[in-house]
């Protein structure tokens, strides 16, 4: 209906909302998330004097402030927490025997992203930084207007992008379990029941997402929570301990025992984040 009504644009615009196309929204946030990187370096080279500066960096600190340590091991782990889109990524996937290599470089690309921009950012603003690094280049003079408003409009694109992806295999999941229902082994829901409750599964979805992120706007809290809580146990622990099982009498004794040290360290790091991130500080 959306490509009825609206042509192309409609099409993916309802596939966003709805979750049901990947591969373009995907690519949008990919190439968004890197643009943004590319603007925030321009702008701290393109400015002389401090602040957001790279030629002043504001001054900073070599030790982090330890009654909020705790919160950043959730929020680094955030940016980590793709493991439930692999499936989906590698179902889709034209050449899935360059799985692993993709996984490699995916993950090698996003650390060097990733630390571009923890490094600029906190060497243009300092301690001055906000939760999100756009908030500090729309108060800073000195700046390309159109850039600033270019960085409000990519920082609004990204979680719209990345959005359908993560909910994917939430989706997929549900609707496998709503097709199993339809009493026996070998027979499923009719269609004229599925289609409908399918769809209105997805809206209740998005809809749970709008009041969540409503109801705690906090968006340090939230990525904290998020990561501590959920990325540690999908992302680490669950992987080590299914790896140890699986493979633990062909391991060498280090192998083993340095698995095993790595799962204790993430799970007590996983507790001590989610229980910091409910603290008021």
């Amino acid at each position: 209906m959306g490509a009825a009504a609206f042509g192309e644009k409609g099409r993916k615009m309802i596939s966003t909302v709805f979750i049901l196309e990947l591969m373009t929204i995907g690519v949008i946030g990919v190439i968004s998330s890197t643009f943004l990187i590319v603007l925030v370096v321009y702008d701290g080279l393109s400015k002389t004097e401090h602040p957001g500066s790279l030629h002043d960096p504001l001054p900073t600190n070599m030790w982090p402030d330890y009654a909020t340590l705790p919160l950043s091991f959730g929020i680094f782990m955030a940016g980590y927490s793709g493991h439930a889109v692999f499936p989906s990524i590698y179902r889709d996937m034209a050449q899935p025997k360059e799985y692993t290599r993709v996984v490699d470089y995916t993950y090698l690309i996003t650390f060097v992203l990733y630390m571009t921009m923890i490094t600029t950012g906190y060497l243009m603003f300092g301690n001055d930084i906000m939760q999100e690094i756009t908030r500090n280049l729309a108060v800073t003079e000195g700046y390309s207007v159109w850039l600033n408003h270019a960085a409000a409009y990519i920082n609004l694109l990204m979680p719209i992008a990345k959005y359908g992806l993560m909910l994917n295999p939430i989706v997929v999941s549900g609707e496998l379990w709503l097709q199993s229902k339809g009493g026996t082994e070998d027979d499923t829901l009719p269609s004229w029941i599925y289609a409908p409750v399918s769809f209105l599964g997805r809206i209740a979805l998005s809809a749970c997402i709008l009041v969540i992120s409503i109801a705690i706007p906090g968006f340090d809290r939230v990525i904290a929570l998020l990561g501590a809580l959920f990325s540690y146990g999908i992302s680490v622990i669950f992987p080590l301990a299914c790896y140890i099982k699986l493979y633990r009498k062909d391991l060498s004794f280090h192998a083993l025992y340095a698995n095993w040290a790595l799962l204790l360290v993430s799970a007590v790091l996983a507790i001590i984040g989610t229980v910091w991130s409910f603290i008021p500080l």
